[in-house]
């Protein structure tokens, strides 16, 4: 079900200075990218609109001009319509109609990144498990899991893997905590209430059958403001809830809440990112937890939980932290194709309380706490903002090839209309090789 925009809302190109025409000069193929977000200052939509476009602009050799939109306007037919590049239009969360009406007037590629909408992913767990016929879509989706990708594409539903990025620039040896040798200290992102799982019956009935362990629940309020702001610093308050395991006459578990304070005015805070990581909140944890916001088994693959974005586990990741995590879709993706239980004769996943007992209990041991911390960052070094635009990059470009090279044709890609084109399709496959070989050379920076 498409978004129908609030009138009030106005362009905000401006937010995203588009690339230098110079340094595109050299590209063989370019595309004009339009990133439609309905929020400059809140989470998703900025982290995968405006920063996302941004560094797709600073990076020349991707050879994309990209542009953030909020209402349809003259300039977007202008942008989208340039005949010298390929157009491609990208949702983030939910469509708008219509902003899609001229994506599909300009042929564009058009690409919904669905994240963790709720309506959205409705959608997709009808088309991964219904048995009749789909209908024919006019968009492809850009997906959190390899789990999902796979069973959409078996439906003849066009998806690709393009897992959230965090938004850490910090160098990590500013973050890296001092090992706590008493108590262990497991933290656990909240975001808002909606967010913390049943701890009662299930997180603290786990971590409280050890010995000197403690859990502190951060909740972040972000000061948000528009990425266009330059003057403002970051901040974020949080408020920490502690439990110690002690119990009260009732046989709850008792806890204490306090107040954190973060600001920051670090130069090149690109959309105020940097308290986000920052956080005085979360400094006690050695390690962090992962997990779904209402009680499931993982058995259960198509809850909506299951779907969800890697995002807070890539937040410790990029702090150094070891993480026991909940096997998600996409949090199983990011430990397993990245290696980081490589060697191990165990997973550091966790799915109850015996399960979450464990896997604590064998982090206890601090060599081992040092070695994924290690893993950990080398895990966020690939899913820096700058890695996963190339990711985007290289999508959209093999997509186009699956639409306009006949050796590789997709029959069920929704393609703009674009037909056969011999000449576009043997620039495409040249910049595939450019890109990949590019990325093959790339060190990571950790």
């Amino acid at each position: 079900m498409a978004h129908f925009f609030i009138g009030f809302l106005l362009l905000v190109c401006c937010y995203v200075c588009s690339a230098s025409t110079t340094d595109l000069e050299s590209c063989e193929v370019r595309f004009h990218v339009a990133f439609f977000a309905l929020h400059s200052n809140l989470g998703s939509f900025v982290m995968r609109g405006f920063m996302m476009s941004s560094t797709l602009n600073n990076n020349p050799h991707l050879c994309v001009d990209a542009r953030v939109f909020t209402s349809t306007h003259s300039n977007l037919t202008t942008f989208l319509g340039n005949t010298a590049a390929v157009p491609v239009c990208i949702f983030v969360k939910d469509t708008v109609a219509d902003m899609i009406v001229e994506c599909q007037k300009q042929k564009a590629l058009i690409f919904l990144d669905a994240l963790d909408d709720i309506a959205t992913a409705r959608r997709l767990v009808r088309y991964g498990t219904q048995t009749g016929p789909l209908p024919k879509f006019i968009y492809s989706y850009l997906v959190q899991s390899t789990f999902l990708t796979n069973e959409l594409i078996k439906r003849n539903v066009s998806a690709y893997y393009y897992p959230h990025q965090h938004g850490n620039s910090i160098p990590y040896k500013t973050l890296r905590d001092v090992t706590h040798s008493s108590p262990l200290v497991v933290g656990f992102m909240a975001g808002t209430i909606k967010n913390v799982p049943d701890m009662q019956s299930v997180i603290l009935k786990g971590l409280c059958s050890l010995q000197d362990v403690e859990f502190h629940v951060v909740n972040q309020n972000i000061h948000s403001v528009v990425c266009s702001n330059t003057t403002t610093a970051s901040s974020v308050s949080s408020s920490v809830t502690v439990y110690t395991c002690a119990k009260d006459v009732n046989g709850n578990y008792m806890n204490s809440t306090l107040t954190t304070y973060t600001h920051t005015n670090r130069p090149n805070d690109f959309c105020h990112q940097d308290a986000f990581y920052l956080d005085k909140a979360l400094s006690a944890a050695d390690v962090g937890l992962v997990w779904t916001d209402h009680i499931i088994t993982p058995s259960n693959v198509w809850d909506l939980s299951m779907l969800r974005p890697p995002t807070r586990m890539l937040h410790w990741m990029s702090r150094g932290v070891p993480v026991v995590y909940f096997p998600t879709h996409s949090y199983v993706d990011v430990a397993r194709l990245n290696g980081y239980e490589t060697g191990l004769d165990f997973l550091l996943e966790a799915h109850d309380s015996d399960t979450l007992a464990l896997a604590i209990k064998r982090l206890r041991d601090e060599k081992l706490r040092r070695l994924l911390s290690d893993r950990a960052l080398k895990i966020a070094a690939k899913h820096t903002i700058e890695r996963t635009a190339g990711l985007l990059t290289d999508i959209f470009v093999q997509h186009a090839a699956g639409c306009v090279c006949s050796h590789r044709k997709v029959s069920f890609a929704p393609c703009g209309n674009r037909q056969i084109d011999d000449v576009l399709c043997s620039k495409l496959e040249l910049l595939t090789l450019q890109l990949r070989q590019r990325n093959s050379s790339k060190v990571d920076r950790i």
